[in-house]
């Protein structure tokens, strides 16, 4: 199974958007590996989030997670 990487950033007065990131995230179980820095199985809900990210007026990506060594 391919796993995705969701990275973003987004403004720190946007306490309200950080919760509902995160509980978002939790909520499909995605795996935290640092602070802003997520992984999960789930790419549609990734990018779901990501727009989400987005729209708000913060930065994010998901990218494939590809081990090379």
């Amino acid at each position: 199974m391919m796993e995705y990487i969701l990275i973003y950033d987004m403004p720190r007065d946007k306490k309200t958007l950080h919760v509902q990131v995160n509980r978002k995230l939790h909520a499909m179980k995605a795996e935290k590996l640092q602070h802003s820095i997520w992984q999960s199985e789930l790419l549609e809900n990734l990018k779901e989030i990501a727009n989400f990210i987005r729209a708000a007026g913060g930065e994010a990506s998901v990218l494939e997670k590809k081990v090379v060594f």
